[in-house]
């Protein structure tokens, strides 16, 4: 099982690199990962529970793939905004393609709008925003502004909105992974502390976790409370109105 974990984590952890679908896939192949491991924890000795941490660990140092990510988003647009200019009648097709109401593609049906002078613009527009956004990721998510979407007031913003994803959610999917690996890691710590003293910790500062304890959407350390023979621990991740 330890060695399952650990192979899943890393197939799941390089297959959210390679663009925003791809990486949905990887963080739903860690999700199910993580899900079926936590059953084990019980059975887990002292000693593999040190192993789990370790894979935890290690998981956790590997840079947040988000750079990646939207790197490899700012290249698609970029040659799908090339691969317009070259055939500019056709982009009416794929903002169609996009399922953009025909009351917006009009827009870009005018004889008075220069189709390839408006997706260059429309590429500035959208590389700017991916750079701006890159380094709104570098930040912690605690310190973190949610990232707004691509500005839509003139019409070469409105085609870089058609033509960029919403960010967003997509950052905090990838939180809420790399929050799961964290309480697996202090899971596994607890187990260990157990099996040495048959019985919890009253806190988690007695388990001296370092940043492996610290909950990525408050900054502060994971709310956990001691129940007899069992445990809670709470995650503050966020929710959203719909």
């Amino acid at each position: 099982a330890i060695k399952a974990l650990k192979a899943g984590l890393k197939f799941g952890q390089q297959d959210q690199k390679d663009g925003l679908i791809s990486g949905q896939a990887g963080l739903a192949i860690t999700g199910i990962i993580l899900k079926g491991f936590v059953g084990t924890l019980p059975t887990l000795s002292a000693k593999d529970c040190d192993a789990v941490m370790a894979i935890a660990n290690e998981w956790l140092q590997d840079k947040s793939p988000m750079a990646e990510v939207l790197a490899a988003e700012q290249n698609w647009l970029t040659r799908i905004t090339q691969q317009l200019q070259e055939k500019p009648a056709k982009l009416a097709n794929f903002l169609r393609d996009l399922g953009v109401a025909n009351d917006t593609i009009r827009i870009y049906q005018s004889p008075d709008v220069d189709i390839k002078m408006l997706l260059m613009q429309a590429n500035r527009v959208a590389v700017n925003y991916f750079q701006d956004t890159l380094e709104g990721v570098k930040t912690p998510y605690f310190q973190r502004k949610p990232i707004q979407e691509v500005s839509n007031e003139s019409i070469s913003g409105l085609l870089a909105h058609l033509l960029s994803p919403f960010i967003d959610h997509v950052a905090d999917s990838y939180e809420k992974v790399r929050a799961r690996v964290q309480t697996l890691g202090v899971r596994c710590a607890l187990r260990r502390y157990y099996r040495e003293h048959n019985k919890f910790p009253m806190s988690l500062a007695e388990l001296k976790l370092g940043s492996i304890g610290i909950d990525p959407f408050s900054g502060k350390p994971f709310e956990y409370q001691r129940e007899g023979t069992r445990y809670t621990i709470a995650i503050h991740e966020p929710t959203y109105k719909q």
